[in-house]
């Protein structure tokens, strides 16, 4: 039997995941207008972050582990290089699909990853998904659906694929975290590192000007390592689908980030849809913190 005092840490624990993934999530939102401000191609954007959050994070890293003795690998275990391996996938196949389709379509084919997510854990991990959270997951998903419908188009078969398996990669990550139930912060970092060896045979870094380099400079130093690596500290305290869930976000706010700042008013549906995204998130997050 569970006793009191273990409920409680349980509770707390899931509370205190859905805040730290809740940040990083929104900070994740950020990325997509920063980039689209820099105005760069795709190959030097995925090089220049992922070098610049390599870095960020091995340097934090080493910070903690010799100034607060700080006992966690940078590289924690074979779930970290499997962890790091599938974010890499992410991030190059993400990247891909939303210069070869839509990005209506890939928003929509992306949020199918939280649906993959509780799949996986349901599957590998025996991890039960309640009920509510496959509600939560069905009405996002109907709201990013009302999203592309503001351009959803046919003719993109690579670029859709590509999506796909941004998706089922995303999900994997998550998946692998949180089976491990180890502290995977880092693992972002040595995922990134895999992504700029792959984009420097296709980047011209050298090509940025003043304004490219301190946008991508800001976006890749702070808001990226910041947020991926709460997103990968959340993975410890709730589950893979419900993190997936919450970085569904970025369907919804980085459209308006790029309205705000680009001047690229979005579609009515763009806003419907993206209502009822939040409108899950919240309700779902509210669930959960409550749940005994």
């Amino acid at each position: 039997m569970t006793s009191q005092p273990q409920v409680r840490q349980r509770i707390n624990n899931h509370r205190k995941g859905l805040v730290i993934t809740g940040i990083g999530a929104f900070l994740m939102t950020f990325d997509i207008p920063l980039v689209r401000l820099a105005e760069s191609d795709e190959w030097t954007v995925v090089y220049v972050r992922g070098m610049c959050v390599f870095f960020v994070m091995l340097g934090y890293w080493f910070w903690t582990h010799f100034r607060r003795g700080n006992t966690i690998p940078f590289i924690n275990g074979v779930e970290g290089f499997a962890a790091a391996a599938t974010f890499a996938v992410t991030n190059i196949s993400f990247m891909t699909a939303i210069h070869h389709t839509t990005a209506a379509n890939a928003v929509f084919i992306l949020a199918f990853a939280p649906l993959f997510a509780a799949i996986l854990s349901r599957i590998f991990l025996a991890e039960p998904v309640r009920i509510h959270t496959w509600l939560a997951i069905g009405v996002a998903i109907a709201g990013i659906l009302i999203i592309a419908t503001s351009g959803f188009d046919s003719g993109h078969t690579f670029g859709d694929f590509m999506a796909l398996i941004a998706a089922t990669s995303l999900a994997s990550s998550l998946t692998i975290m949180r089976w491990s139930g180890k502290d995977m912060t880092f693992s972002p970092g040595f995922g990134s590192l895999l992504t700029a060896i792959v984009a420097v045979w296709f980047a011209d870094p050298f090509s940025l000007n003043t304004t490219q380099t301190a946008l991508l400079g800001f976006n890749s130093l702070l808001i990226m390592p910041v947020s991926l690596g709460l997103l990968a500290l959340g993975t410890r305290y709730i589950s893979a689908p419900e993190v997936a869930m919450l970085m569904l976000l970025d369907s919804f706010l980085a459209p308006v980030w790029v309205w705000l700042l680009l001047g690229e008013v979005p579609a009515g549906q763009v806003l419907v849809g993206g209502a009822i995204v939040i409108s899950a998130i919240l309700v779902h997050s509210v669930m959960q913190a409550k749940r005994a």
